[in-house]
């Protein structure tokens, strides 16, 4: 048997690289070259370091090569100051290469929000090649998800696909694009059907596809595609915490649920997302003590980050399932962050009022307003009634 197209090419790739490396086992580009191979293709991120962290010793002074490790210490190893200081020392010895003043740029906009400096970046790297479609494609993510210049986003996305048409990254973030910027979801399905037959192991493709088809309420399609994404890669968190969203909202089966949010915790321990995603379901569970103990470690990471929809879904938690005596604190908490304009838009919130009912909960009235202006988009003033949200005033 051949086997599918993609996975031949996947080894004819992988014996080129080991020609190279095996002919110049220490040349610093041949170790850069098939540390991304191992990277994208295998998803085998450890052996990658190991690679990277030779080339690094081999040509220190190589821009391609401080641009891959920067990359590496950026998206996988979430190291962003090493990553900062590698991006920059690359683009001091060669300030025109295009690759990495885009990559940098990137790192501006998506991790630092420093939009200034990051558009001033892509501005560079543009106006030394004008053409090259993965500064166009993270130039347009950029103008559509920080500037909100969608316009002007889409003419960069169209720019980039007629210089590479079968590049599966700009496909699946212009399949993003029309989903979320312009609600256009037959125009994302094609694009991410497009970017899965460019490359059809792309794990974030896959799970994007696969979020459109629960929307859709095609759930039988979005599961298979969910299963796809985690045979590519089992110990992706997001993957794994999507999964299991899509099985407790969409499919009601809460126990694989709580299987999904443990792997997707295990797989990232430090991911306040799979925390708070792992600690909601226990609770709504009945699971009190584990779930609690949970809730507890999540608010005391998230105490710095009022303004998030972490920090709202937690202090939701808190409020309804606490003992009695810790519930007041909790709603002060709560205020604060709602006021501070801390949402969740869409998160279901329902099983946990349920739960705190069944516990005898005094406030299940209030706690589905609270509910309402969590997750779907009530006025908050609409709170201003209950007395003990007012006792919460400071």
């Amino acid at each position: 048997m051949v086997g599918p197209p993609h996975l031949v090419a996947d080894r004819m790739g992988e014996r080129s690289f080991r020609r190279a490396f095996a002919a110049d086992p220490h040349y610093g580009l041949n170790l850069s070259n098939y540390a991304n191979f191992l990277l994208r293709i295998r998803n085998d991120r450890d052996g990658a370091g190991t690679l990277l962290e030779r080339a690094i010793r081999a040509s220190p002074y190589d821009a391609n090569v401080l641009g891959s490790y920067a990359s590496f210490l950026s998206d996988v190893r979430g190291e962003l100051d090493r990553a900062e200081e590698a991006f920059l020392r690359a683009i001091e010895l060669d300030p025109t290469h295009v690759h990495n003043l885009g990559m940098y740029a990137t790192l501006l906009y998506d991790v630092r929000k420093d939009y200034d400096r990051a558009e001033a970046y892509f501005d560079r790297a543009l106006a030394i090649h004008a053409d090259d479609p993965d500064v166009l494609g993270n130039h347009a993510n950029f103008l559509a998800e920080a500037r909100k210049n969608y316009d002007r986003a889409a003419e960069l996305y169209r720019r980039a696909l007629e210089v590479d048409p079968n590049n599966a990254v700009n496909l699946g973030n212009y399949a993003n694009y029309l989903r979320n910027g312009r609600r256009d979801y037959r125009g994302a399905a094609t694009f991410y059907r497009r970017a899965l037959d460019a490359n059809p192991a792309n794990v974030v493709n896959l799970g994007n596809y696969a979020t459109l088809r629960a929307e859709l309420e095609e759930f039988d399609r979005a599961e298979e595609l969910y299963r796809c994404a985690i045979d590519v890669d089992p110990n992706d968190a997001h993957i794994l915490g999507n999964y299991a969203v899509f099985l407790a909202a969409r499919r009601k089966d809460y126990g694989r649920a709580e299987e999904y949010f443990r792997r997707a915790r295990a797989a990232d321990p430090a991911d306040p997302n799979a925390l708070a995603n792992l600690a909601g379901l226990l609770l709504a569970l009945g699971q009190r003590d584990e779930g609690l103990t949970l809730l507890d470690a999540l608010l005391r990471l998230t105490a710095s980050l009022e303004s998030t929809t972490i920090a709202a879904e937690g202090w939701f938690y808190a409020v309804a399932h606490r003992p009695a005596g810790q519930r007041g604190e909790a709603l002060r908490y709560l205020k604060r962050v709602l006021t501070a304009g801390a949402r969740s838009p869409g998160w279901d919130l329902g099983p946990n009022i349920r739960r705190a009912e069944q516990d005898g909960h005094p406030d299940v009235p209030w706690l589905e307003r609270l509910a309402a202006v969590i997750s779907d988009g009530a006025d908050i003033a609409t709170l201003t009634a209950w007395e003990d949200w007012n006792v919460g005033a400071g």
